[in-house]
């Protein structure tokens, strides 16, 4: 039989509380059980309408040095970031 001591119930009760109050993951995965492609129709939702003016990135770099322009590529190739 194994022996459960004060100290081992303490820290497992600290767990315990610890993961109910962290978030409500615990929660949700007693109620909503495995995921699946489904959940979307379990929650509900607004649906996003498209705007009636399409938005544009503009192209001007004319605000940047050319030190910081430098910088931003050099950086962007020291992490092979491509984009973010």
């Amino acid at each position: 039989m194994m022996r459960i001591y004060p100290r081992s119930i303490n820290v497992l009760f600290l767990v315990i509380i610890s993961l109910f109050i962290s978030s409500c993951h615990v929660f949700r995965a007693i109620r909503w059980l495995e995921p699946s492609l489904s959940d979307a129709n379990k929650f509900a939702y607004i649906p996003l309408m498209p705007s009636s003016k399409a938005f544009h990135y503009f192209n001007d770099t004319s605000y940047l040095s050319n030190e910081r322009k430098l910088f931003f590529i050099e950086l962007l190739r020291g992490t092979k970031t491509n984009a973010f």
